[in-house]
């Protein structure tokens, strides 16, 4: 397992040009977020924005991830001539559309799944905080699914008893996401090698997990630490903008590095058998 994630690092390093598209996405992406913010007064504005996110997200995901697979494989090649390196930076720079082309459909089906899914789970338990523990305002209005910075300065200045309630709603969103998100970390990389449908990917991918469960647990485990170690960097570097400059460095950088485990792990068990 040791030698896995040092490898891990290693690869992450070599496919570092991810990155690109990657902060482009997110820029793109928080540019969107914050137009719809202040122009979404209705509910017919609210759908909109809401499926052109869920769109522009599949498109991105479907080359990224596409992209992904190609710069593993291109990782693993040896050049001796600069200009065949080159032609393949390029193949990888037009790997983009032809991930969009082939898995565009079904990256539809795993985010509009997906929002769904936890949207579902969001607010079943917000309806039963609320009715058996008790609420607060920001429960309520949707600040808690807001950014960091939102979040930081609308909890900090809560009385104990609100603080408590936003706890136990955490708590109970916890518990539920984390056993579907256990059971989902191959569904993508399955989508990705096999190309099958997104019902089928994800129930093939579901057995392979139980088929190895142990190494699988594994690797969630590691990329969960990971990701609470990302989400509590970014909570107390908001403080200080230096500081929220290098968490957003390190938070492109294991993205990039929590695919390549995923990918690589998949890779691993699944395809070079």
């Amino acid at each position: 397992m040791l030698s896995f994630i040092k490898s891990s690092f290693k690869k992450t390093n070599e496919c570092i040009i991810l990155a690109t598209p990657l902060v482009v996405f997110f820029l793109l992406a928080e540019i969107y977020f914050n137009f719809a913010k202040y122009s979404v007064n209705n509910s017919t504005k609210l759908i909109f924005a809401i499926i052109t996110m869920l769109i522009i997200s599949s498109g991105f995901m479907a080359g990224w991830f596409y992209m992904a697979k190609k710069t593993l494989e291109l990782a693993d090649r040896v050049f001796v001539f600069d200009k065949d390196r080159i032609k393949a930076i390029w193949q990888l720079v037009l790997s983009i559309p032809k991930g969009f082309g082939e898995l565009f459909l079904s990256f539809i089906g795993i985010t509009t799944i997906s929002f769904c899914l936890y949207s579902f789970i969001i607010y079943a338990v917000t309806l039963f905080v609320s009715k058996f523990i008790g609420t607060t305002d920001i429960l309520t209005n949707g600040t808690l699914l807001g950014t960091t910075q939102e979040i930081y300065y609308n909890i900090a200045n809560l009385p104990t008893n609100e603080i408590l309630v936003i706890n136990y709603w955490y708590f109970l969103i916890f518990i539920p996401i984390t056993i579907i998100s256990f059971f989902g970390i191959l569904w993508i990389p399955e989508v990705v090698y096999t190309k099958k449908g997104v019902i089928k990917s994800l129930l093939s991918s579901i057995k392979k997990i139980m088929l190895t469960h142990k190494k699988t647990l594994a690797i969630y485990l590691y990329v969960y630490v990971l990701y609470l170690f990302l989400a509590i960097l970014i909570t107390f570097s908001v403080i200080h903008p230096i500081l929220y400059f290098l968490a957003i460095l390190l938070f492109y950088y294991f993205v990039i590095h929590i695919t390549i485990v995923v990918f690589s792990y998949y890779e691993k068990e699944f395809v070079d058998e």
